[in-house]
Formats: C-alpha cells, structure tokens, sequence
C-alpha cells in the first residue's frame, strides 16, 4: 500500500479573511502583531542566538534529548508544537503539528542551527468532552464509530476529570480491539498493537500512554515528547509563577483589553471570561481546583489554563518557532501583551500542515465541492436577513397602530420596538437553523471517512483510526508533505496538501 501526497489550492482560501488566521495568512495587518512574513522569516531562518532552555538544565529531562543535542554547549534550538490527547489519539491535526515541527527542526539544522522538535502533550487538560470528540472509521462496518466513555459526559462527577489521568479501559482497549483486527504485516501497526496491548495489561493512564505512542510513530526524528502533567516541568518554572504570583486579576485584564482592541479590528476574541476568571489550577488526584491566587515556591502541582499555558511553555522551552493551527494563533494573537507583562519573548509562530487523505485517483467535481469552505451564509447573513424581514414588519405595525387603531406615536413606536425584538430573535434563529441543515446535508454527501460527520476531516478523524487504516507509510508521506508546507512558506506560498491512498484500504 502506498501513500503519494500533491500540493492542492492556497491555505488562505480555507479561511475567511474576516478570521484572525485568514488575516494572518494573507499577510493582513493585525493590530500590534509583528509582520506575519517577518515572523515566518524569524520561525524558518537559521539566524539568531539560541537561548539555553531551562527545561535543559535538568539532568532527567536532558536525557530525552539525542547525545549529539546534549554535547551542545547552550543546548539544541526548540521547535514547539502540542495537543491534547484525545479519543484514537486525537484529532489528525495532531500528527500534521508534530511533522510541522519536525521538518523545522530538521531544516534549520541542515542550514547549520542545531534544531530539536518538542511536542507538548497538554495531558493535565480536563475538557473530556474535547478529548473524547474524535471518531474512528470501521472498515468492516463500513461505519464511523464513537468513544463508548463519552456516557461519561452525562454525569458532573466524571465529566472535568485530569484527562492524564483516565484509566486505560477507557482510551486503550477499544482502540486495541480495531487494531487487532486490521491487517497485520505493517512495523507501525503492529508496534502501535503491542504497545495498546502493554496499556491495558498494566493499566497505564492515558498521559503515560499517550506519550508512549507518539513517540514510537515518530521514532527515528529526534522528537521529544514532554506531559503538561508533569510536576517537574511545573517545579522548574517556579521562577515565572513568581512573576505571575499575586497579579492574576492585572494580567487578566491585559489579555481582556486585548480582547477588546481585536474585536474593534473586526476580530473575534479567543478567551472567554471564564478562561481569565480562572487562569490557573492545582492539581488535586485527578481533578483540577482553581487558584484564585498562590504564593511560595511549591509549584509542582500547579497547572496553567488557557490564558497561561502557552507563557509556562515558552519560558521553559525558550523556542524558536511555535508550530500553530487556526484556533491557536488566533488566542495566542490575544496574548502578546501577556508575554510583554510578564517579561517574556514572543517566540515566532508558523501555521502547521493542513491537508486531507483522500481516495486515489483524480478527485470528482463534487468532492472538490464538499471539500471547498461552506458559502458564506452564516450567522451575520442569518441576521442580516431577519433585519430585512423585521425591518418590513416593523414599519407595517407602526402604521396600522398610527392608522387603523391611532395609538399615540410614541407609544406605537415602542411597541413596534418591542415586538420586532423578539421578532427577530427567532427569525435568525430560524434562517441560522437552516443554513446549518443545508451545510451538514451537503457535507453528508461525501464519504463518510472524507468529513466524518460533516466535519473538517483533520478535525475529526482521530489519528490512531488513520494509522490503523494506513500504517506507517502515512506518516512518512505526512513528514513529506510537512517538509514541502515549509519550504513553500519561505516564499509566501502556503498551500494544502492530500495525502492519497487506495480506495480498497478503507473498505472490506
């Protein structure tokens, strides 16, 4: 079975331009962030001082490096990219960061700056609900299939639990079961196998396994793979929670007025206010306790929220590029000026691979069609129609009060108000219904494994299904691709990317 990729059209035309990621792609300005052609020259050159990271200061996690990175007076350089774990792995994006972060990491070293690649496996999330998204394709079934534990979602007492920290019969054994039963025979499928199998028989939590699998698909890179739910990493960065101690409501609304600079840029803010309320947690057995405020220097059981995470990490890692897809750059964007209060570098960013696997062979019209980014008839359509709509109505009131019924003017003004208020409400609840029916009956149309519910495939597909589909040659192809993304990115020209492969591998 083979893999071949092909570069298909511009990345930007995925995004609207609208979108803090479109905008960015475009090269479009955005308020107080630096030149994106600036910063992809920064993320991809050879050039700079490397700052010594102080994760690699500590003699256990120096070790994950490669004996030549080690032998390295400051240290290797530090391409960064991470996801949580999720249901088979996560979603396939997942795979697309990490390869992204490797062919940096392998190009600035061909250019002459030593480079290691870093995955960050955000295990000390606790959005079950996320983790367990992902689906799987049944090539038996001939039938997408579902995580059983997300009935987990039903109860408040096992919904928000450490993600590390579930039990393999929950991530492990039925993702065993669909690998037991594909065709053996590929190195990949067969270690991926042994090492679910070893999960299950000694219980492993889903961090510690997590990790484990990651790195054996991308053995032979030079990948290091690092948990966010490790207290070492926490222990080490005592010196920024000093910083951040005492100051979580001041640098919350640095990040808040942020927010409000980027919504006057016609930009959509990334962090709620609830992600800023709590900023910051402790880790208690398998559950996450706000920490409204802390001090001391006992750090290991702290764990970092959405709005401090990514400083934790750059401070540790001090990295040179920071791999991102669109949800990513567009909070990152909304926390420049965190990283300016806190003392801290901005490290560049640079957008991952993005891309399908798709049949082989020249693709239909119609795929073409699905696989193109849904009209633009979302919600400001929706409420620009009910405008329309309400706006008629609402005139024909004011006159049959003032004519027929000759209710003082100001009172039928209000009236007319009042009414086409609730009015509108369900008529563009009504036109937003429909245009979601429509875009899910016209994504329903494609294999089912192309957009998994109606999905993006990379957001949907969890990456162990793929690998269970294709072994290892997917992953060779997905590095290929990665490579090819990034030398097209030093000429401004971003571009998506199919990875395609027999029709017959994804049936019976």
């Amino acid at each position: 079975m083979s893999c071949e990729r092909k570069q298909l059209g511009p990345l930007a035309e995925q995004f609207p331009a609208t979108g803090l990621f479109g905008a960015w792609l475009r090269g479009l300005p955005i308020p107080s962030a630096t030149d994106a052609g600036s910063e992809w020259e920064a993320a991809l050159g050879a050039d700079g001082p490397v700052a010594k990271a102080p994760l690699w200061q500590d003699t256990e996690f120096c070790r994950l490096l490669s004996p030549e990175s080690q032998a390295l007076a400051n240290g290797p350089a530090v391409v960064v990219t991470g996801q949580q774990p999720g249901f088979l792995g996560g979603p396939l994006l997942t795979l697309y960061k990490i390869a992204t972060a490797i062919a940096a990491a392998r190009q600035r070293t061909a250019a002459g700056r030593p480079t290691v690649a870093v995955f960050w496996s955000g295990d000390d999330d606790d959005d079950l609900a996320e983790a367990l998204a992902p689906v799987g394709w049944d090539r038996a079934a001939q039938s997408l299939w579902r995580s059983e534990s997300r009935t987990l979602l039903k109860n408040p007492a096992t919904q928000r639990g450490i993600v590390a920290e579930r039990a393999a019969e929950e991530w492990a054994a039925p993702v065993l079961a669909k690998f037991r039963s594909a065709v053996q025979g590929d190195e990949l499928r067969d270690d991926l196998t042994d090492l679910l199998a070893q999960a299950v028989k000694t219980e492993q939590t889903w961090g510690q396994g997590q990790a484990s699998l990651v790195q054996r698909i991308f053995a032979g890179t030079g990948l290091v793979v690092i948990r966010g739910h490790d207290p070492r990493l926490h222990e080490l960065a005592a010196p920024l929670y000093g910083k951040i101690s005492g100051r979580l409501d001041e640098l919350a609304e640095v990040v808040r007025q942020r927010g409000v600079e980027l919504a006057a840029a016609g930009f959509e803010p990334q962090i709620s206010e609830r992600s800023m309320a709590r900023p910051l947690f402790r880790a208690r057995g398998d559950r996450r306790e706000a920490v409204l405020d802390f001090s001391g220097s006992d750090t290991g059981d702290l764990r970092p929220g959405v709005m401090l995470r990514s400083p934790v990490q750059d401070w540790l890692l001090q990295p040179t590029a920071v791999v991102v897809g669109p949800g990513e750059l567009a909070y990152l964007r909304q926390l420049d000026p965190l990283y300016a209060a806190l003392d801290l570098p901005r490290s560049p960013l640079v957008p991952r691979l993005s891309g399908w696997v798709l049949p082989s062979g020249e693709l239909s019209p119609e795929l073409k069609g699905l696989m193109a980014p849904a009209a633009p008839t979302h919600s400001g359509d929706a409420e620009a129609w009910a405008a329309d709509v309400v706006g008629l109505a609402q005139n024909k009131i004011v006159e049959i009060l003032l004519d027929d019924l000759h209710v003082e003017s100001g009172r039928a003004t209000a009236m007319a108000d009042s009414r086409a208020r609730r009015f509108h409400k369900g008529v563009a609840a009504m036109f937003r219904a429909e245009v979601e029916r429509q875009e899910q009956e016209r994504l329903a149309a494609a294999p089912q494994w192309v957009l998994p519910a109606g999905q993006r495939q990379e957001r949907s597909l969890g990456f162990l299904s793929a690998l269970e589909l294709w072994g290892g040659d997917l992953v060779s192809s997905i590095l290929a691709a990665a490579d090819e993304h990034l030398k097209n990115g030093k000429q401004n020209n971003w571009r998506e990317f199919a990875i395609t492969v027999p029709e017959g591998t994804v049936s019976k």
